[in-house]
């Protein structure tokens, strides 16, 4: 039996399911709705109190990212979604988990699990499994790392050959062509940022064991175990590390409902079992170290690449809660089982209705050229690429009348470019989608982009303008609008206020909020969004 690291005492914050839950920003709008929002106390059509109480609380994920499609799954890295070569960048043909040279990471076939949990970590997993309804199938390995340790754990090696090199071109050239990013990008430095930066331990499903920065147990520790405790559970149970089939939804919904799930009982964990004191003494230190990584995070990686990262677990979260709000555990189950499309993760109020089932599409890529990828590319993504040229409220408004898309990129000689075709969920919905994206067209690079209409299949092809065209990307705040909408809606699910209500508040008072209420910019933001919600309360309590 190998030698392995003794069991001391962690810091903070979650991992590679998530790289866990950053300790700050990065990733996050800088102050979306929830972060002001106040809510009444009591349901709101109850009847009940109109006392006020903060919302949902934002939680910024910079997520490690997955294997893109078609790539086989690399036995140290965690591979759970597909998605567009772009959004998942670390192909496993490209790029290498780094590993740690240390003993203890190299173990027997005997030695795969231990016979019980350590004496410290038994305690956190009994109350998990007893807050989940789940039993673990067995204990797994907590790995305690110095930060040099870590930092290797969680990073990645770049390409050693040219073909990887060339592979990583086409990652950004595909990011370019969609308005996500400018310019030049490493992506190999971007990622090992995102992954190490703000993250304090990371579940991997791959070798079934946690790796924690740190060796001190501190209050701030603990709540950070549970959330990974509740990934080993969700893995034993659902098997985290599976690929989606192939004509899945490809925006990493089965990470973000994981996530979203961890971060439930995580937040369970701490009002239950923390005092006052060390609840207090957490997010004190989750602001200070949050701000730390935010603008480590800012200054080295690409906004857009990092509001790619972060989406799927900033629209997980809510999702979660309206999920739970009804159904609790049995309906993170069910969620986990059979992960929603990703329009439910950008509008959970389309869980379980018939509108939440996507409409067939089909893309192919033009004669003669080179296919790279074919895929969907997600709601949130769909988002952001329109929100990169258009007013944030049109490009909520496009989506919103997606009834399904697809994605494929091409080469095209030397250069790259994309196709992605929708379909809208009626007549109305589709001259929509047609007028956004020929906006969207219009504000281009020049000779990059094309709009058709095919008997309602509407296309949007772009072409990589290169590292030198000069045009506005996707910014962190574009997402405030559709972060600020579903923690509304999660907020007041959580307080107990019935969907048709939380909808009916929802519609009214999005559209009413300012650019700069939404994103925390106004001083006032705060009051001036709970008089809109208090008006909004007043309309809807009737809604059914």
């Amino acid at each position: 039996m190998t030698e392995r690291v003794p069991w001391p005492d962690p810091p903070r914050e979650p991992g590679e399911w998530g790289t866990g839950r950053v300790v700050g920003p990065p990733g996050a709008p800088s102050a979306p709705v929830a972060s002001v929002l106040t809510v009444p106390s009591a349901p709101l059509g109850s009847g009940g109190s109109t006392a006020v109480h903060s919302g949902a609380h934002p939680r910024a994920i910079s997520p490690p990212p997955p294997v893109p499609a078609g790539a086989k799954a690399s036995p140290s890295l965690a591979v759970n979604d597909r998605a567009p070569s772009w959004l998942m960048v670390m192909s496993v043909v490209i790029l290498a988990v780094a590993v740690i040279g240390a003993a203890y990471m190299m173990l027997s076939v005997e030695d795969e699990y231990p016979d019980r949990w350590d004496a410290k970590v038994e305690p956190l997993a009994a109350w998990v499994a007893d807050a989940r309804d789940l039993e673990f199938e067995h204990p797994v390995y907590v790995n305690f790392l110095s930060p040099a340790e870590y930092t290797a754990a969680a990073s990645v090696e770049g390409p050693a050959t040219e073909e990887g090199d060339d592979d990583l071109a086409d990652v950004v050239s595909q990011m370019r062509a969609l308005g996500l990013v400018t310019g030049e990008v490493d992506l190999t430095e971007s990622v090992n940022t995102l992954n190490d930066s703000g993250t304090l331990a990371f579940y991997r499903p791959s070798d079934k064991q946690i790796y924690v920065r740190g060796t001190s147990l501190t209050p701030a520790v603990r709540v950070t175990l549970v959330h990974e405790l509740v990934h080993v559970l969700q893995d034993q149970h659902f098997d985290l590390g599976r690929n989606g089939d192939p004509e899945g939804d490809p925006f990493g919904t089965l990470r973000a409902v994981a996530e979203g799930d961890a971060g439930r009982i995580e937040d369970q964990y701490a009002a239950e079992e923390l005092s006052g004191p060390e609840r207090e003494a957490v997010a004190k230190d989750s602001e200070e170290s949050g701000q730390e990584a935010a603008d480590e995070v800012a200054a080295s990686v690409p906004e857009g690449l990092t509001a790619v990262f972060a989406a799927p677990y900033m629209f997980g979260e809510p999702f979660v809660a309206h999920v739970a709000a009804d159904d609790g555990n049995a309906g993170m189950d069910e969620a986990l089982s059979d992960p929603p499309s990703s329009r439910v993760l950008f509008d959970p109020r389309l869980w379980g209705t018939p509108e939440a089932t996507d409409l067939d599409v089909s893309a192919q890529v033009p004669a003669g050229t080179e296919e790279l990828d074919s895929d969907r590319l997600g709601s949130p993504i769909l988002y952001m690429v329109l929100a990169s040229r258009l007013p944030a409220a049109d490009a909520l408004t496009a989506v919103d009348a997606v009834g399904g898309e697809r994605y494929v990129a091409y080469r095209d000689g030397s250069r790259v470019c994309t196709r992605t075709v929708v379909k809208g969920r009626d007549a109305a919905a589709t001259s929509t989608l047609e007028g956004a994206f020929e906006r969207w067209a219009e504000v281009s690079p020049a000779d990059t982009t094309k709009v058709s209409n095919d008997a309602g299949s509407i296309m949007l092809q772009t072409c990589d303008p290169g590292p030198d065209a000069e045009f506005t990307a996707v910014t962190l705040d574009s997402l405030a609008l559709p972060v600020g909408r579903i923690d509304l809606f999660a907020a007041l699910r959580t307080n107990g206020t019935k969907p048709a209500v939380a909808s009916c508040v929802v519609d009214k008072v999005i559209p009413a909020l300012t650019s700069e209420q939404i994103s925390g910019a106004d001083p006032e933001a705060e009051a001036a969004i709970a008089g809109v919600v208090a008006g909004a309360a007043g309309s809807c309590a009737g809604a059914s």
